[in-house]
């Protein structure tokens, strides 16, 4: 075997790149057996043969774009382009020609150079520039200019034509060696050269160059590369730049980096796309869709590799966008994120500049007046827009593109909002601040400044020494912003530790302090079959849903200790060189443990060939998500390739022995197929079956006609559970008596239906459909029946313009927060908004229903089916809103950033079953005053909000008080919270018998007040423990009351019998005047035990 690339081997590698540029290739090797070499084993031969056969074509490439008179700088592109290879080279395996990849290099280093080289001349004197500005007679500058449009091009193409230009034009490969090369047939070579050809010719037309000056450039490709060969002098160089790259990474910043070095590192920055929190998200919703037996019409899974993703054809459709500040101002040179998939690239920009690609996004500038457009596939999958410039607040937000009715508008105005601030600081148990924390942000983000409801776009920032962190473009609408911490060292819970929302604009102050708990530690040995430690074994702790929240490495006895794991039952993953991944699930809880072992048995790799139902191989299809034992196996981890090859391939050489799960999506398609298969010797050829697509004709079932506009819902549900999901966010409109309908995901257990509602008639609903059928056809005959109309009047009898109006189907239920829908993008009830006169119609559904409405000048909650059915058009009038304001004390200093909820009963039916939540929240400003806009009208209680530590422990001790007050609708009600009263304090502790370390931060202390031996609503109160089992209870009203005390969630303690400990205590707050005003009331210590 030969030498290996690592980071002492740079004498060697000295010895190995100048040797190759010398003596010639080492070896006839194919370019996939090269590249396996190199990606995989980093040797040195295999690199120095792929500098052999690219260089030439990237030198050209660099010359090409630099010009003559640049030659050091061309040189340092080149170097830079081989320094990037060394650092990417893990990111390279499954790739069969690095020609096409290098080239894309070349051409963006190259680029970076000439723009680095025109700052450093605009600074130099004018006779200087003058000079470098001259080009010789052989070279005229448009000459230079065509190379390097030819070479944008080039980059542009498909990667099958983009491979065969590269290889037979760039290197001058014969076609019978470039074929064999790329593992093609010489007539497939051919074909594939004769089309790329014509496009660049149309391509090259379409930016208004002569066919002539198009053919002279070409045919002087073979003399520009000839050109282009190494010198023995770039050889040197060359060499010494690997070197010293390799040297620079052993000795961290001792060595300042040269000029080639500086060049790879800004393209490499440029490439970084930091997706954990982002992925953790996704893949907790994908999780939850996918347990609920939801047929997601998601995000298209996107492939692992830049190079090897491909843009399939088809139509397409142009979105335009215009960005304008809060004063309705063109915004010049707007940069704009559109994330979607195929990724964007600069060929798709109509309007505007093409900036560069952002991980799996592309970032377009708009024009001077604020405007950009781009070109998307017609059948893409969602649009994402994100838009943070300095002094606006971030914007963002996405549309299902596929679903008619959920389209972006187009054109689409952007107009961003003023910015605030929010900052904090982030310490650790002890006090002391924490460095280099990343706060993750979810800020609040409206479609459009005035607009109903939100969503979360999120944002990063990192702690200085201090431990402070600042972001700066929260929108001015934003109320608060929800934060978690991202540190190696601390506890995280789904890839983030969740803090309470923090307000918007406040200096740091105590509310604005996020302390970071340190979690359990799991610690362990991976071994082998035969009980040998396995060294530099990769451990992972990961969550329910994929979610991978610690990694750490074995050392040399294969011992791992990963610190800071949340509680709960994570499951531990490891994998090895030669070893099939083992996993094991591991309870994490308050307590001790033992030590965890896991051993790693000799791989058996997982060989699988996918083919589409004609039998063609699915090339370049995306591996989306993988389970193993019922899990979602993370993304980045198991040494995975997710994607197959040009065959149809795909193997995954430590794959686990048990039967695993996955998805699969062809490229360039959303709807996914998943798969169930188990290791073999062999290979295995896994069939796909056809494309499920449902269409169908609705019709009038009396005159037989197309009906011309109606909503199709799909549903689904899986085999183990029978239970139909509605998908309402999904739906679609058809229109003229047709409709077309494909399923995101498909599977032996999933089944499939839909539901077709228009105005006018009765619902209806069709069959059940396999994942297999493939093409299915589905009529529906529609009878004729009066829908649902009504009209919305406000309190003061006015159209209620805009109302809001939900239609709850059967067990369907609806969660209102702060006089507000929960986001309907991810609900199962449909909303519908009244039009201007107040006037809204929706169809009769089958099942009981009923109807809740808002608006902000007031709420209705209707339900037939106590009032005698539904008329043909009803008039619904508006209850008002209760508005509540006030201050809130702690004894008699008002408390900033404090959140308060006002706690109103579940809506239930008869048969309880829950029909609605009704929360409202509000969090103080800096002198205690808080404000209620909507509060539902009755008799309800409102105090200082304190949730029960079930997940991951209370942060120290606190407490609340709920007292009851009335909330007349439309008036408002001033009311004053805290500020009398006594405060209650005591200290918990364990019974004797009871040998464990008490986990107090997840004590849970609740209580409410005695009359007549009984228990009744208010005033209660809450209240957790510090780490000391002490507790606070501030400004409790006089009065007998019951305390209870236990542990919440998994801080769960048990006795001896297995009886989880608690203890209920009785005790009085005496009135004032009969004790010293401001006395507290010592309670003493309480005991848990075992009832």
């Amino acid at each position: 075997m030969g030498a290996t690339i690592e980071d002492d081997g740079s004498r060697s590698l000295v010895r190995g790149v100048d040797r190759v540029f010398r003596d010639g290739t080492v070896a006839g090797l194919p370019e996939a057996e090269l590249v396996r070499r190199f990606a995989e084993e980093g040797q040195e031969a295999a690199f120095a043969a792929i500098v052999e056969r690219h260089g030439p074509m990237v030198l050209g490439v660099c010359r090409r774009i630099l010009g003559p008179l640049n030659e050091a700088d061309a040189d340092d592109a080149f170097q830079a382009t081989f320094l990037v290879l060394i650092r990417r080279r893990r990111a390279l395996e499954g790739a069969c020609s690095l020609g096409p990849w290098l080239h894309g290099v070349a051409r963006r280093v190259a680029s970076r150079a000439r723009t680095d080289a025109l700052r450093r001349r605009a600074r130099e004197p004018l006779a200087a520039r003058l000079e470098a500005a001259a080009l010789p007679p052989e070279r005229p500058a448009e000459r230079v200019e065509l190379w390097e449009i030819l070479d944008e091009e080039i980059g542009r193409l498909p990667e099958k034509y983009r491979q065969a230009v590269i290889l037979c034009d760039l290197e001058g490969l014969p076609q019978e060696d470039a074929a064999r090369r790329l593992r093609w047939t010489a007539g497939a070579l051919r074909g594939r050269l004769d089309r790329a050809r014509a496009k660049l010719r149309g391509r090259l037309a379409r930016r208004g160059l002569l066919p002539a000056a198009v053919a002279a450039t070409v045919s002087g490709w073979p003399a520009s590369t000839a050109e282009a060969a190494v010198s023995p002098s770039l050889r040197a160089a060359t060499a010494a730049a690997m070197a010293r790259d390799l040297a620079v990474e052993s000795v961290a910043r001792a060595v300042s980096p040269s000029a080639a070095a500086r060049l790879a590192a800004a393209f490499l920055r440029r490439q970084v796309f930091t997706r954990s929190a982002v992925l953790a998200a996704f893949l907790l919703i994908a999780a939850a869709l996918s347990a609920a037996g939801i047929a997601a019409v998601g995000r298209a899974p996107r492939p692992d590799r830049e190079a090897l993703a491909t843009r399939p054809d088809g139509e397409t459709r142009d979105v335009e966008i215009q960005v304008v500040g809060p004063d309705g101002r063109a915004i010049p040179n707007a940069p704009v994120s559109l994330r979607t998939y195929p990724v964007l690239n600069a060929d798709d920009v109509r309007r505007g500049s093409f900036a560069r690609r952002d991980g799996d996004a592309a970032v377009v500038d708009a024009d001077v007046e604020g405007r950009l457009a781009v070109r998307l596939p017609a059948n893409g999958n969602d649009l994402d827009v994100t838009v943070s410039i300095p002094g606006y607040g971030l914007y963002n937000a996405d549309w299902l593109s596929r679903l008619p009715g959920q389209e972006m508008p187009n054109p689409l105005r952007i107009q961003l909002e003023k910015a605030q601030v929010v900052n904090g600081i982030v310490a650790d148990p002890d006090g002391k601040p924490v460095e280099g924390a990343r706060v993750l942000l979810d800020i609040p983000s409206r479609i459009q400044p005035r607009s109903p409801g939100h969503h979360s776009a999120r944002a990063f920032a990192t702690t200085d020494r201090a431990g402070r962190w600042r972001y700066d473009r929260v929108p001015e609408s934003a109320e608060h912003v929800s934060t978690g911490v991202l540190h190696s060292g601390f506890l995280i819970e789904g890839n983030v530790q969740i803090s309470p929302d923090i307000p918007v604009g406040g200096d740091l102050g105590p509310a604005n302090r996020l302390t970071l708990r340190r979690g359990q530690v799991l610690a362990g040995t991976v071994r082998d079959e035969a009980g040998k430690p396995i060294a530099g074994a990769r451990v992972r702790v990961v969550g329910s849903a994929g979610v991978s929240m610690k990694e750490v490495t074995t050392g040399p006895d294969g011992t791992f200790r990963a610190e800071g794991c949340p509680p709960g039952t994570p499951e531990l993953m490891a994998t090895a060189p030669g070893r099939a991944m083992g996993s094991r699930t591991v309870p994490v809880g308050p307590g001790p443990y033992a030590p965890v072992d896991l051993t790693l048995q000799p791989a058996r790799p997982l060989r699988v060939r996918v083919v589409d139902h004609t039998g063609k191989p699915v090339s370049n299809a995306v591996i989306d998500r993988i389970w193993v034992r019922n899990r979602i196996e993370p993304q980045d981890f198991g040494g995975v390739i997710r994607h197959t090859d040009a065959e149809g391939r795909w193997e995954w050489g430590g794959a686990p022995r048990d039967e695993i799960t996955f998805e699969i999506a062809p490229p360039g398609e959303m709807q996914r197929t998943k798969l169930k298969v188990a290791p073999r010797d062999e290979l295995q050829e896994l069939r796909l079956p056809p494309p499920l697509i449902v269409t169908g004709r609705v019709i009038d079932a009396d005159s037989r006609r197309p009906i011309g506009a109606f909503r199709v819902v799909p549903g689904s549900y899986l085999d183990a559970s029978k239970r139909i999901y509605w998908t309402e966010w999904q739906a679609s409109t058809g229109t003229a008596g047709h409709f077309e309908y494909r399923p995101g995901r498909r599977g032996d257990d999933i089944r499939h239906l839909v539901r077709v509602e228009a105005d006018g008639y009765e619902v209806a609903e069709s069959r059940e459909v396999r994942s297999d059928e493939g093409s299915v056809s589905l009529d529906f005959a529609l009878k004729q029946a009066h829908g649902i109309i009504g009209r919305v009047i406000t309190p003061d009898n006015r159209p209620a313009a805009g109302a809001r109006v939900a239609t709850l189907k059967g067990a369907a239920g609806i969660w209102f927060k702060n006089g507000d829908f929960e986001d309907p993008s991810t609900a199962y009830f449909r909303t519908v908004i009244a039009d201007p006169a107040g006037t809204f119609r929706v169809p009769l559904p089958k099942e009981n229903f009923r109807l809740a409405i808002v608006h902000p000048t007031g709420q209705a909650w209707v339900d037939p089916a106590k009032e005698q059915g539904w008329d043909r058009v009803r008039l619904i009038r508006l209850e008002p809103w209760s508005r509540v304001e006030g201050t809130f004390r702690v004894g008699s200093k008002p408390v900033a950033n404090a959140r308060l909820s006002v706690e109103i009963p579940p809506l239930r039916d008869g048969n309880r079953m829950l029909l609605a939540m009704r929360q409202s929240e509000a969090t103080t400003g800096p002198d205690g005053r808080f404000l209620f806009e909507r509060v539902f009208p009755g008799r309800w209680t409102i105090g200082r909000h304190v949730e029960p530590p079930v997940a991951l422990g209370a942060e120290g001790a606190s407490s609340g008080v709920h007292v009851e007050a009335d909330f007349p609708a439309g008036r408002t009600t001033r009311l004053d919270l805290g500020g009398a009263g006594r405060a209650v304090v005591g200290r918990l502790r364990l019974a004797e018998g009871i040998r464990r370390e008490p986990p107090w931060d997840y004590a849970w202390i609740r209580g409410a007040p005695l009359i007549g031996g009984e228990e009744r609503l208010a005033p209660n109160f809450r209240a957790t423990a510090g780490p000391d089992g002490r507790f606070r209870i501030d400004d409790l009203p006089p009065g007998r009351y019951r305390l209870h005390a236990s542990f919440s969630g998994i801080g769960d303690v048990r006795g001896p019998r297995g009886v989880p400990v608690s203890c209920q205590f009785d005790f009085e707050v005496p009135p004032e005047g009969r004790e010293p005003a401001g006395k507290e009331v010592d309670l003493g210590t309480l005991t848990l035990d075992e009832p």
